[in-house]
C-alpha cells in the first residue's frame, strides 16, 4: 500500500497487473478532462492503477487547473503539421549530415524561397493589374457610362436618384467583369500573409518543441525526441553552442528585431515615387499601421532573448530572407522577367532610392539627438 501511494505521487499509471477491481480488490485512478471548466479531475475504474479505497478517499478530490492558453498550446504542439515539420527538419539533419544550426538556416531559406517568393510575385502582379484596371475604368468606361446616363436623363426624364442608382449598378457590373478579365481579385494581394503566417507559427512551434523537449506522451514514445534534444544542445553556433538555451550574447535577438524592421522599411517604401501629390501623400491610417509594425519588430528582441537559440535562429533567418525577397522583387529586370506590369509608382532605381531614404532616416535620428 505504501509503495503504491508513492508511485501514485510520482505519476505512474500502468499497474493493472497488480490486481483486479472490485469491492475487496483495488480501485483505478484515471485522468478525466472536464473541457467546460478546463480542469483535470480523476475518476475510478478497474483498468489502470490499483490503489486501496483508503488512498482513493485522499486522492480523488485532487484537481489540476489548466488555463485556456495552456489548453490551446497543448493542442497546437500536437498538431500534424507541427510533427511533419519536426520530422522533416530531423530528416534533413540526418540525411545531409549538417549541424543543427546549418539545418535550420538552410531549411528556412529554401522554404521561404519556395513558398513566399511566388506569393510575393503574385501580389505584385495583382497590384499592377489593379492599377491598370482602375486607369481603364477612370479614363474609358466610367466617362462613357456617365455620358450614357446623362442621355437617359435627358431622353427618358430620369430622376437624379434613379440615374445615380443605375450608374452605380452598371459601374459595379463593369468592375466585377474587369476583375475577372484581369484576374486581379483583391484577396490575392494578401496571399503572402495567408501562406507565411501559418508556416511561421507551425515551424516556430516545431523548433521550440525540439529545443525544449516538449512533446505529448505518444509523441515521446514514437519519436527520438531526447536524441534530437541532445544533438541540438551540442550543434550550435560559434558563440552559442547550445541551441536549447537562450543566446547569452543577445546577437540573435538583435538580428531578429533588425531584420523584421528592415522588411517593414522596404515594404513601406518600395512603391513611393513622385507621381503626383496624391500618390505621395501617405494616409494617417497607413502611418499608424507602419508604426505598429515597427513596434512589434522591436518587441521581438526581448521575446527572442527568452526563447531557445534555435527558435531565435529561425526567426533571424526568416527575417533576413524577407529582406532578400523584398529587395529582389524591387529589381526592374526581375519584375519584367516574371511579367509584373510596369506602373508609374515603380521606382527606376530602387536600391539607390532606398539608400537615400535610409540616409534621410539616419540624419533625422542624428538631428533628434542633437
Amino acid at each position: 500500500s505504501l509503495l503504491q501511494e508513492r508511485m501514485l505521487r510520482l505519476g505512474l499509471s500502468s499497474f493493472s497487473h497488480l490486481g483486479g477491481g472490485g469491492p475487496g480488490g483495488c480501485v483505478v485512478r484515471q485522468s478525466l478532462r472536464t473541457f467546460s471548466s478546463l480542469q483535470t479531475g480523476y475518476r475510478t475504474n478497474t483498468t489502470d492503477l490499483c490503489i486501496p479505497p483508503s488512498s482513493l478517499a485522499r486522492t480523488q478530490c485532487k484537481n489540476r487547473n489548466m488555463s485556456t492558453f495552456e489548453s490551446m498550446y497543448s493542442k497546437v504542439i500536437s498538431l500534424p503539421p507541427v510533427h511533419y515539420i519536426e520530422d522533416s527538419l530531423a530528416s534533413i539533419h540526418d540525411t545531409m549530415g549538417l549541424p543543427w544550426w546549418a539545418t535550420i538556416i538552410l531549411s528556412t531559406g529554401v522554404m521561404r524561397l519556395m513558398l513566399t517568393m511566388p506569393a510575393h510575385i503574385t501580389q505584385q502582379k495583382v497590384m499592377g493589374k489593379r492599377y491598370l484596371m482602375s486607369e481603364e475604368m477612370k479614363t474609358e468606361i466610367l466617362p462613357a457610362l456617365q455620358n450614357a446616363t446623362n442621355r437617359q436623363v435627358a431622353i427618358n426624364k430620369w430622376s437624379k436618384k434613379k440615374a445615380e442608382t443605375s450608374y452605380r449598378r452598371v459601374a459595379g457590373q463593369f468592375h466585377r467583369q474587369k476583375v475577372k478579365e484581369y484576374n486581379c481579385h483583391l484577396a490575392k494581394m494578401f496571399l503572402p500573409m495567408y501562406i507565411q503566417i501559418p508556416a511561421w507559427i507551425f515551424t516556430s512551434v516545431a523548433i521550440r518543441n525540439m529545443a525544449t523537449m516538449r512533446h505529448s506522451m505518444d509523441r515521446a514514445m514514437n519519436s527520438p525526441v531526447e536524441e534530437r534534444f541532445y544533438q541540438m544542445s551540442a550543434e550550435g553556433l560559434a558563440w552559442c553552442q547550445n541551441l536549447s538555451v537562450p543566446d547569452p550574447t543577445f546577437i540573435l535577438p538583435v538580428v531578429v528585431g533588425l531584420s523584421f524592421a528592415g522588411t517593414i522599411f522596404i515594404s513601406s517604401n518600395k512603391l513611393q515615387q513622385g507621381v503626383g501629390a496624391a500618390t505621395q501623400q501617405v494616409s494617417k491610417f497607413s502611418q499608424g499601421i507602419t508604426i505598429t509594425l515597427y513596434s512589434i519588430s522591436f518587441l521581438m528582441i526581448p521575446l527572442a532573448s527568452y526563447q531557445p537559440a534555435a527558435l531565435a535562429l529561425y526567426w533571424a533567418t526568416s527575417g533576413c530572407m524577407g529582406i532578400f525577397i523584398n529587395l529582389a522583387i524591387l529589381s526592374p529586370d526581375l519584375r519584367r522577367m516574371v511579367r509584373i506590369p510596369k506602373i508609374p509608382a515603380e521606382m527606376d532605381k530602387p536600391y539607390t532610392t532606398l539608400g537615400n531614404k535610409l540616409m534621410d532616416v539616419r540624419d533625422k535620428l542624428m538631428a533628434g539627438r542633437k
